[in-house]
């Protein structure tokens, strides 16, 4: 994820490892997005679209696919493999910890807003 939104500089130079300079590029990034979703909450992602775009339906319930709803892939993998993968994304790891930390704040604001049809407001 911190190759992919970091930009050109680290998405077209695959030999090149991401920096701590990538994830602080990557971070600031996500704040031009409208809001951020977070698919293993998909109630609270859908309220958001919902009124970020005063969309009625989202239509993810249906569309849904791939997964058991409340499995974990995580757990399903042997513990040395677990942490072989969270050390070679460490900054992926921190990156989505961020994206985490942003989407309760829009679920936040928008709790504290009334919720409910009410507007986002974005940082």
């Amino acid at each position: 994820m911190v190759r992919e939104l970091s930009g050109r500089s680290a998405l077209y130079q695959r030999g090149r490892p991401v920096t701590e300079a990538d994830l602080l590029l990557a971070q600031q990034r996500l704040h031009l997005f409208a809001v951020v979703l977070l698919l293993e909450q998909p109630e609270g992602s859908m309220s958001l679209l919902r009124a970020m775009f005063g969309w009625r339906h989202t239509g993810w319930e249906e569309h849904r696919a791939g997964s058991r709803a409340g499995s974990d892939a995580a757990q399903e993998l042997p513990p040395a493999v677990l942490a072989e993968l969270q050390r070679r994304h460490a900054l992926d790891v921190r990156l989505y910890a961020y994206a985490e930390a942003l989407h309760a704040e829009h679920v936040r604001r928008w709790l504290d807003n009334g919720g409910a049809g009410n507007a986002v407001t974005t940082m």
